[in-house]
């Protein structure tokens, strides 16, 4: 699993929103096409991520 935080940049790139649906043809079954305001493109420019397992669950102080 993973857990990020930080600042976020959201992404208006109409040719990255086609080409995303072109190599995820699995997303066509939850947006109407590129344009679809569902569809949402976004960085996260500065923050952090913490990954961790099920055998790591209830034991984040730890990690």
């Amino acid at each position: 699993m993973m857990r990020v935080a930080g600042e976020v940049e959201f992404v208006e790139d109409s040719e990255l929103r086609s080409r995303l649906l072109e190599e995820r043809p699995f997303l066509k079954a939850f947006v109407s096409g590129p344009n679809d305001e569902v569809l949402q493109i976004f960085r996260i420019y500065t923050g952090e991520a913490h990954f961790w397992t099920m055998e790591d669950n209830m034991r984040e102080s730890e990690i």
